[in-house]
């Protein structure tokens, strides 16, 4: 499992930003976090996909305007009970 350089944006976050962040992860995705580091979204590849199939694409909105928001997610503690 991977535990460094996980691709984590804040919520307030460019695009540019988030693809930066997430090509430097090497997963395919990013997580979107709010200012207490609680999950808010994920931004994966085929979100990106779908957004730039849209046209005109502008890399200065939030990420979270084109993420999956309130995604299901499991936590350690989850695992170990």
């Amino acid at each position: 499992m991977q535990t460094q350089n996980l691709p984590i944006v804040s919520s307030d976050a460019t695009l540019k930003e988030t693809i930066i962040t997430m090509s430097e992860g090497r997963l395919g995705n990013g997580i979107i976090v709010d200012k207490q580091h609680k999950v808010k979204a994920v931004i994966s590849d085929g979100d990106l996909r779908r957004y730039i199939l849209k046209g005109d694409v502008n890399l200065d909105i939030k990420a979270i305007d084109i993420a999956t928001k309130n995604p299901k997610y499991i936590t350690n503690s989850d695992i170990l009970a």
